[in-house]
């Protein structure tokens, strides 16, 4: 059965730490309230138990979100979109990103709240999340670096890390609870139906001859690469036989040619080069050789259709996630109705400029 998948968008709880517990959410940060739009509660609970305090932006169940907590987070969105704050236009697509930014924080509390105050998850586990961090930096002094900007220490860091894995666990178990499971009827349908994607160009299985160079290899090594690659490939043009024999056998090499079997894949997903080298095949037939930016390669199709055999556990797969995010959404939304959230600065969260981003390049 599927679970939530740590790169789940839903996994986000972790960087609301640091929006939160390290920058303190609700802090006492207020704008002009001449420039707040008051928005009606989103839930039936009356406006008096539901105030919006000075600076408030939203408020779930008496807790604030802050302009600047928001805005925090919608450089985050825009910094994992690949947006920097010297690109044109930047201004104009953080007001954009407001809305996005505090249904963000909402959602966070919401799952916050959702955490059992008895729920335990194991030290390893713990362990083994901080070290799957620590190790995307190459030097502990990048690693502290790391901490002092979000303004936590490792052992906050560690706390932050641990509730995560909580929420994350409560997400995958309220995502399968009542899930009912694919029969193969469902699957034998969704393969007829859905016959489209397991033909070309969503489909498409081959093998490959690769000569992986390095960066730094030398240009007369490069031409000696290629010319035993070209080689290869007029022997192979003679025999089949041997580019069989590569593929099955040959599977390491520091300075060579490598076989390598690919299963089913999109061709989108493939590498220019190899993309438009498919293209041109057909069933069986051998390319010619191809540079790429790895190297050269030989490639020829196995198969343009995959057969209902191979793609059963996939389409299973498929069926579950898909009724996995359902059941997951319609259960964040009943956690939000048993939530008192109110959006309070309306011009904030639809990106409004009130004027105060004026003039900012």
């Amino acid at each position: 059965m599927p679970s939530v998948s740590k790169t789940n968008a839903i996994v986000f709880c972790l960087l609301v730490g640091f929006v939160c517990l390290a920058g303190g959410c609700g802090k006492d940060r207020p704008r002009d309230p001449a420039s707040v739009r008051v928005a009606a509660p989103q839930t039936p609970e009356s406006a008096s138990l539901i105030d919006c305090p000075l600076g408030a932006v939203a408020v779930v169940d008496g807790r604030v979100i802050t302009a600047e907590d928001a805005d925090i987070r919608a450089k985050m969105n825009l910094q994992m979109d690949g947006r920097a704050p010297d690109d044109p236009g930047y201004e104009a697509l953080l007001l954009k990103a407001r809305k996005g930014a505090v249904d963000f924080l909402i959602q966070c509390y919401v799952l916050q709240d959702a955490v059992p105050a008895d729920m335990i998850v194991s030290a390893t586990a713990v362990k083994r999340e901080l070290l799957s961090w620590k190790m995307q930096y190459p030097s502990r002094d990048h690693w502290e670096q790391f901490l002092e900007e979000n303004s936590m220490t490792e052992l906050e860091f560690r706390n932050t890390l641990e509730f995560e894995l909580k929420i994350r666990q409560v997400l995958a178990d309220a995502s399968l609870e009542g899930v009912p499971t694919a029969t193969p009827a469902e699957v034998s349908n969704y393969y007829q139906v859905e016959s489209f994607k397991f033909e070309w160009p969503e489909r498409v299985r081959f093998d490959e001859v690769a000569w992986y160079i390095l960066p730094e290899i030398s240009d007369a090594s490069r031409e000696e690469a290629y010319a035993a690659m070209a080689d290869l490939f007029e022997e192979m043009e003679a025999d089949p036989s041997i580019f069989d024999y590569i593929a099955d056998t040959v599977k390491a090499a520091s300075w060579g040619y490598v076989g390598i079997h690919h299963p089913y894949l999109n061709i989108r997903e493939l590498r220019p080069e190899i993309q438009e080298a498919l293209k041109t095949l057909t069933v069986d037939v051998i390319s010619e050789v191809i540079k790429t930016e790895q190297g050269y390669s030989i490639v020829r199709i196995k198969s343009l259709r995959e057969d209902f055999e191979s793609a059963k556990e996939p389409i299973y797969t498929s069926i579950m996630e898909e009724r996995a995010k359902i059941n997951l959404d319609n259960w964040i939304n009943r956690q939000k109705k048993k939530r008192r959230i109110r959006i309070c600065d309306m011009d904030y969260y639809y990106g409004e400029d009130t004027g105060e981003n004026s003039g900012t390049q």
